[in-house]
């Protein structure tokens, strides 16, 4: 990663630091001593803390409340990483140098174990079907087992008809079309989602 944009020194003013954090996005700034040494992380919230104890935007970082930043070396392992974090409840985790310079920036969204959206699971009988559409040739746009998928959900749930669409965002929109959704309506989306979660609501 490249950290000089999260480098910053001692006599930075609040304001500039939050201006800082809002062009890096990354929520840390690592602060620099004269001899380049990390000498603390700046978090929005140390900033926030610091201006609702009373600090004046125009302040500079060096009065902000002394505190030994939690650091690792470059040989630090992924587990002994997030070990680490979990333990000081934290999601950034700088790695200096030798000399205590800060070299890089460990984030826990990049370490962490990842929640998988919609992970495939493919089985003989799948692998079958798709050899069967692939043979007989029925590979768009329907074919019989579509039309059968159909047909079989409909009766397992009771209703007269069902339709298979391509995809979940485009059964999203169809049900927003067909609740008759416009502009000023009210629409609840989750939010561990990605954004085709949403668009079919801002289609409308």
């Amino acid at each position: 990663m490249d950290i000089a944009p999260l480098l910053v020194e001692s006599g930075l003013s609040l304001i500039d630091a939050y201006r800082r954090l809002e062009q890096t996005g990354l929520g840390i700034l690592l602060m620099r001593d004269a001899d380049g040494r990390l000498s603390r992380t700046v978090t929005d919230g140390d900033l926030r803390r610091a201006i609702l104890a009373g600090a004046e935007l125009g302040a500079d970082l060096a009065s902000l409340p002394r505190v030994v930043p939690t650091t690792v070396s470059a040989e630090v392992t992924a587990e002994a990483a997030m070990a680490l974090m979990n333990a000081k409840l934290i999601d950034h985790l700088p790695v200096v140098g030798d000399g205590g310079q800060p070299i890089d920036l460990l984030l826990r969204r990049d370490l962490d174990t990842r929640i998988l959206l919609s992970s495939p699971h493919m089985s003989r009988l799948e692998l079958d079907y798709v050899t069967e559409a692939f043979d007989t040739n029925w590979i768009a746009p329907l074919g019989p087992n579509v039309d059968a998928f159909e047909r079989e959900l409909a009766d397992h749930v009771g209703i007269g008809h069902a339709a298979a669409l391509a995809s979940g965002t485009a059964a999203i929109h169809l049900a927003l079309n067909l609740l008759g959704v416009g502009p000023g309506d009210t629409v609840f989306c989750s939010t561990l989602t990605f954004v085709a979660s949403a668009n079919p609501i801002l289609y409308q």
